[in-house]
């Protein structure tokens, strides 16, 4: 018999990573979930992707972020380049 910290536990599955901040890493992993019959809810967002609909928002949501994150490198390195003229 084991107790506590003693106990024998199988590793973390493969989803249980932490979330990166890229848009294809969260697209990637909900596209997993859902492979394996598991829907995505983001309760902050009240996005439910196991609807058409939710699926939808989630991907225009996630599209956009990665387009506002890609303005975000484009301005900082200008302004980086800037500052070394």
């Amino acid at each position: 018999m084991h107790h506590g910290s003693e106990s024998r536990r199988p590793g973390p599955g493969p989803l249980a990573r932490p979330l990166r901040p890229q848009p294809q890493d969260l697209i990637n992993t909900v596209a997993e979930l859902r492979a394996r019959g598991i829907g995505f809810t983001s309760l902050h967002e009240n996005l439910d992707t196991t609807t058409p609909g939710g699926r939808l928002v989630f991907h225009v949501f996630s599209h956009l972020a990665g387009f506002i994150r890609e303005l975000i490198v484009i301005g900082t390195n200008e302004g980086l380049a800037a500052a070394r003229e």
